[in-house]
């Protein structure tokens, strides 16, 4: 009978510690260890001070070397980790490496740890923005383990390897240029450059960057400009019948943006007009193909309004030996209203043609009064 009280004793014991111990909750305190680990960080066999040294992603386990380069870093735990060093240089420069390592004694010495040698950015050459094109030169790695280069490019300064947009890989240590092409205008492009070196080891270049304006491919898209104070320069009129039919001015009237838009003010006054005579007038802008990347997706944009009758915006491909590869009307009694419409550009294409028209049915008279502004061709 004792022996029964002692084991239901214990049993009890068990079941309790056991409860226990599962509703303990679970540690997310910082490991604490009693190791110590030091090392010596250079470049180019210059102590490096001022570096950022760190023992896996515990935020404790991190040093900044001294004047003479060296760290020391306590009460780390035993076991094994990726060991990061990193210095921020001048203008916004970066070395960095980074590598495992296996701490299984007290103390240890890392000994000397090698950053890479940096390398900057030269000033973008943005002499053929024009055309679409941005020059980027970078000066040559003189690390003797060179393994690659990598640029990288975004559209705000917060730029790294994990932000940005990789555009360009080399593993020719003498290639320091590339062209940049393929970016949309209208916004501002940041660049970086990194050397990789062997251990896990590179060098981020300086940040340079350019503001890109919006490239209109459309010249006078905006009806400002106008040397008589009535036509739009650029844009060459093509009148069918009595050019007295058809009117196409600059106003401020017309205006979505800016100091002036394109007045389309067109009056039939005949009942029964000639055939050709009625409502068929416009402008006429032909775009030599030389800005044009091929195989590129450009669109075509505007802003219309129309009180009262029709007006109709066509692109031509090689002239009107063809269908428009675009063509809208605008309905009469449209608000302002913004129209986008895509296309491909391709090498066969010499040049395009951009119409603006009015849209009368030739048995009906009548009177069109619309709008027209902002219109451009951007990739």
């Amino acid at each position: 009978m004792k022996y029964t009280i002692i084991l239901a004793i214990l049993l009890s014991f068990i079941i309790i510690s056991c409860n226990s111990s599962s509703s303990d909750p679970v540690s997310t305190t910082t490991p604490v260890g009693t190791f110590k680990v030091s090392g010596k960080i250079t470049a180019d066999g210059i102590p490096v001070s001022g570096a950022t040294v760190q023992i896996g992603d515990v935020f404790n386990w991190k040093a900044t070397t001294d004047a003479d380069g060296k760290f020391t870093i306590t009460n780390v735990a035993q076991g094994e980790y990726y060991f990061k060093a990193e210095k921020k240089m001048d203008n916004d420069r970066t070395i960095f490496k980074k590598s495992k390592v296996s701490l299984q004694n007290e103390v240890t010495d890392l000994g000397e740890i090698k950053l890479p040698k940096s390398i900057s950015l030269y000033d973008l050459d943005t002499t053929n923005l024009s055309q679409h094109s941005i020059r980027i030169t970078w000066s040559k790695s003189s690390d003797p383990d060179f393994v690659e280069y990598k640029l990288y490019r975004h559209n705000d300064p917060g730029l790294d390897e994990n932000t940005g947009e990789l555009i360009y890989v080399s593993t020719n240590v003498n290639d320091t240029i590339f062209t940049d092409n393929d970016f949309r205008t209208g916004i501002s492009l940041y660049y970086r450059t990194y050397a990789l070196t062997s251990g896990d080891r590179y060098s981020g270049t300086n940040l340079k960057f350019a503001n890109i304006a919006e490239i209109n491919l459309i010249v006078n898209g905006s009806f400002e400009s106008s040397s008589d104070g009535v036509s739009p320069d650029f844009w060459l009129k093509n009148i069918v019948g009595n050019p007295t039919f058809n009117y196409f001015t600059v106003s401020p009237a017309a205006k979505h943006s800016g100091n002036n838009g394109l007045l389309i003010s067109y009056n039939e006054t005949q009942a029964n007009p000639p055939a050709g005579q009625a409502g068929w007038g416009g402008l006429i802008q032909t775009l030599a193909t030389g800005s044009f990347k091929p195989n590129e997706i450009y669109a075509l944009s505007f802003w219309a309004k129309s009180i009262t009758g029709s007006i109709q915006v066509r692109l031509f491909k090689n002239g009107m030996t063809d269908n428009p590869i675009i063509s809208y009307v605008v309905p009469s009694g449209q608000d302002w209203e913004l129209h986008t419409f895509y296309f491909t550009y391709t090498s066969d294409i010499n040049y395009y043609e951009i119409w603006i028209n009015t849209k009368q049915a030739l048995s009906n008279a009548g009177m069109v009064t619309a709008y027209l502004d902002d219109m451009k061709i951007i990739k």
